[in-house]
């Protein structure tokens, strides 16, 4: 059971740069959309066995918000509003990472359980218990909250940087 990433109609080059380098992030299977409408899509992901689907939405051509939907259903789970992201390219010590999987590190934040279901992510409370080939997600709270994508070996980035302006759950 896995996630897809897809955009939505007519993405621009950022956002679509943005899809891709999301779903190797989270060991994710990224697959274009075209004309079909939302539900065909969530039905042809369910069937194909995806637990989730994340529709990258665009707003004057930066992706600025990310739609969790659970397959099983289907079901609207939450979103995540974006003030911006840094992707690979714009980002100097970014490292090339493949992970296997990927789990949450917990650091104490309330929005990790949120992000743990969003994403259907395991949580560990250490670096140290992260299986060998994963990657690890850590949210970064605070007045600029981040969420970022590192490779637990060298604690760089693998996948682009996302600036958080809100999460929201799904009613």
């Amino acid at each position: 059971m896995g996630i897809v990433v897809t955009t939505s109609h007519r993405p621009s080059r950022r956002t679509r740069t943005f899809a891709k380098e999301l779903a190797n992030a989270l060991a994710a299977v990224r697959i274009t959309r075209g004309k079909s409408s939302l539900e065909e899509f969530l039905k042809l992901s369910s069937e194909a066995g995806h637990s989730r689907v994340i529709v990258v939405d665009t707003f004057y051509g930066n992706p600025s918000r990310l739609r969790i939907y659970g397959t099983a259903g289907p079901s609207f789970i939450g979103q995540i509003l974006l003030r911006g992201v840094r992707l690979l390219r714009e980002n100097p010590t970014a490292v090339r990472f493949n992970p296997r999987g990927v789990v949450l590190v917990r650091a104490g934040y309330k929005e990790e359980a949120l992000l743990s279901e969003m994403f259907n992510l395991d949580t560990v409370a250490s670096i140290s218990a992260i299986p060998r080939g994963y990657g690890m997600v850590v949210f970064e709270g605070g007045k600029a909250p981040r969420l970022r994508f590192l490779h637990p070996e060298t604690l760089k980035d693998y996948g682009p940087i996302l600036k958080v302006r809100g999460i929201l759950q799904g009613a």
